[in-house]
């Protein structure tokens, strides 16, 4: 039965469509630096806490896309151009005022940069590995960049966005514009800028910090300098493999998302002996767009589950899965979303500084060893007139030192993975899916001997 949600969380579609903002709308900001932009408004809790943790501990959302096809550079940059004008996000920066919550900003004429080399000797791991590094700062400047691999017939554009304005779906889909609009292809209407997200959920807007620092503000931060150079691996599950697993989670009662978590796990748990002698807590973010019927509007809008592997959890593999994607379940309702955009409004309660990590998170909210970001099927285009797109590999990098970020999409078919970590388990992925693929080949005996015996 459908919900009123005007009475219940205030986020049905009359209430969505009148706290939608149009650029320009909102007053000009005022404060001690010169400024032509306009306010658009505050931070949500995430929001926020990405911005504070980008100085010491840089997570840009990035994708690469593999293009094939005949393009110029300045197709590119017109490309980017249409792009920036069409995604109100990427035409603002975060401004923040001693004592007061950050903010979003209108940025005039905004340009984003692109790097242009050569495709012929371009290492794809090794740029996407540079990218995790290269903070956005304290985000007061351009909040996206691109990276153009070019040749004549074949290119691969690598594109990065500050965490708190995009989300891995919101970078698909910025990305099929981008190779739209380098096709000569127009794009359509300009977005919407959604206000916080809480107030989606009946929040009202972030309120006032509970504290104020007292503190003067730290030096400028280099421990970003001191972290360990990311590795980031891109890797691929065929089609048939990927259609064997739907099939058999299916026929198990489960997920696709469910056998992915329990065969990380599991894989993780091989490799490394924390795994095997502590809880091992893993992140999967949780797409809200159909939950607010906002389909395809871009933006960082999504909540999180937690999902914890005890030491002593030693279930069968399709039990596991069941029990993992049963546990998500309560994380999928607008009730538990609000109460956990509430959770994380408190974390960020007290002002932090993004120079100051003992002010970031103290009580490690956020600490995770693992995240699954996992896009599924969004129907992604592959064909653009003269331009294909042959490969998409989302990527970001999460936590903390060892943490293992793993982030997929579905493209045709075929799962493309990308896996990005300052401490990595080597094989995860591959070890990974060969559980996936056991697994599978093991129910199917299953299912055999047992017509065989009736």
């Amino acid at each position: 039965m459908k919900t009123n949600l005007k009475t219940k969380v205030q986020s049905d579609r009359e209430l969505v469509e009148g706290l939608l903002f149009e650029p320009g709308s909102k007053q000009a900001a005022h404060h001690q630096g010169a400024s032509e932009g306009y306010r658009l408004r505050t931070l949500e809790g995430l929001e926020e806490f990405l911005w504070l943790s980008e100085v010491t501990n840089p997570h840009p959302a990035m994708i690469v896309a593999e293009v094939e096809g005949r393009t110029q550079v300045d197709d590119w940059r017109r490309a980017l151009g249409q792009v920036a004008e069409r995604y109100p996000l990427l035409s603002v920066r975060i401004r923040k005022e001693r004592g007061k919550r950050p903010y979003f900003e209108t940025l005039p004429d905004v340009e984003i940069p692109l790097r242009v080399i050569p495709l012929e000797g371009a290492d794809l791991d090794y740029l996407a590995a540079e990218e995790t590094v290269t903070s956005f700062g304290y985000g007061d400047g351009v909040l996206a960049r691109a990276i153009l691999c070019h040749s004549a017939e074949r290119c691969a554009i690598l594109f990065s966005a500050h965490h708190a304005i995009t989300d891995g779906k919101t970078n698909v889909r910025i990305v099929e514009d981008l190779i739209a609009a380098a096709s000569g292809e127009s794009l359509g209407a300009r977005f919407p800028v959604l206000p916080a997200l809480g107030e989606l959920f009946g929040l009202g807007e972030p309120g006032p910090y509970v504290e104020v620092s007292a503190a003067a503000k730290a030096p400028a931060s280099y421990v970003r300098y001191d972290l360990p150079v990311p590795r980031v691996e891109r890797h691929h599950f065929e089609a048939g493999d990927l259609k064997a697993v739907l099939a058999t989670a299916n026929e198990e009662g489960t997920t696709v998302h469910g056998a992915l978590l329990a065969a990380f796990l599991l894989a993780g748990r091989q490799l490394a002996e924390r795994w095997r002698t502590a809880p091992v807590v893993c992140r999967s973010p949780i797409d809200l767009r159909p939950m607010l019927e906002l389909y395809g509007i871009p933006g960082l809008i999504i909540g999180t589950h937690r999902s914890v592997m005890q030491p002593s959890d030693n279930l069968p593999f399709w039990e596991f899965a069941r029990v993992l994607k049963k546990d998500m379940l309560p994380s999928q309702t607008k009730e538990v979303t609000a109460k956990a955009l509430k959770a994380v409004r408190e974390v960020l309660g007290r002002e932090g500084d993004p120079d100051d990590v003992t002010t970031i998170d103290p009580e490690r909210h956020f600490k995770h060893d693992l995240m699954i970001s996992n896009y599924g099927d969004p129907g992604v285009r592959t064909s653009f007139g003269g331009l294909s797109l042959r490969a998409l590999y989302p990527s970001v990098a999460s936590g903390f030192g060892d943490t293992q970020a793993i982030s997929m999409v579905t493209v045709d078919g075929t799962l493309y993975i990308t896996h990005t970590s300052r401490q990595p388990l080597r094989s995860l992925v591959e070890d990974a899916l060969a559980i996936l693929r056991d697994a599978c080949a093991v129910s199917s005996m299953m299912k055999v001997g047992a017509k065989a015996r009736r």
